[in-house]
């Protein structure tokens, strides 16, 4: 290691020991890569509390609402293809919506006006609707926004992004993923839902997820979440993040 990535090293170790403390975090994991290649990585704290087992650069981790990254990616693979334009009303490809304003090119930007999440209070039961219901109850979600005026997430236009993904691919969702994006980059240790890793990568170790409260409690039936068609929280290594970025580029 050079005289500079040292220095490098320990300014980012500094800084992952701030965050840990700011954001309350048990095990938060981090990594630089130059030029396609990991030059640093650091995991530190804990990935299962419970067990009190120490976090590792090997642990696998949920990677949450990163999963919009890659159903970007599935989108304008499809627009290059030919089987849609960004700025087709989301209606052109799920015929049950009844919205005007919102278009692919917008739902892609949070600019779409759509509520943040889909229609109920999943949030708060965390029993999370299948793509289907979704789709059935749109005529229940509200425009909160004008269509292109107003940045605002949502949840809801991304899950429907990849119905659109599944509807115009010919397959569903994860094994699109699977097959145009995961497989091609030799993302090995990705897998769209955690029990899937663990039964390709019996060895993997995936870190155990909580939600910040006023104490932590243990993330319960996260892989429900999954059911929104979208996987809410793909299993990722972190090495493979920064694969799929310098591949981005």
């Amino acid at each position: 290691m050079s005289c500079d990535l040292e220095a490098l090293a320990g300014k980012l170790e500094r800084r992952l020991a701030e965050a840990q403390a700011k954001d309350r975090m048990p095990g938060p994991s981090a990594a630089l890569a130059s030029g396609g290649d990991i030059v640093w990585s650091q995991a530190i704290g804990l990935a299962d509390v419970e067990a009190s087992r120490a976090a590792t650069v090997d642990d696998q981790y949920r990677i949450g609402s990163i999963t919009k990254v890659i159903t970007a990616i599935c989108i304008m693979q499809l627009r290059d293809e030919g089987k849609l334009d960004l700025d087709d009303p989301l209606s052109a490809h799920i015929s049950e919506s009844t919205h005007r304003g919102p278009t692919i090119r917008r739902m892609l930007s949070h600019l779409s006006g759509l509520q943040r999440e889909p229609v109920g209070d999943v949030w708060v039961t965390m029993v999370m609707p299948s793509m289907a219901d979704v789709v059935a109850s749109l005529g229940d979600a509200e425009l909160v926004l004008k269509p292109g005026e107003h940045w605002h997430y949502s949840n809801l236009a991304f899950g429907l992004l990849g119905e659109v993904v599944a509807r115009l691919g010919g397959m569903p969702y994860t094994d699109y993923v699977d097959e145009k994006v995961i497989g091609p980059l030799g993302l090995t240790r990705d897998k769209p839902r955690l029990p899937r890793v663990m039964e390709a990568l019996p060895q993997s170790r995936p870190a155990v997820g909580f939600w910040r409260a006023d104490a932590l409690r243990t993330l319960e039936g996260a892989d429900r979440t999954e059911q929104l068609g979208v996987p809410a929280r793909g299993s990722k290594a972190r090495p493979n993040l920064l694969r799929m970025r310098c591949h981005a580029k």
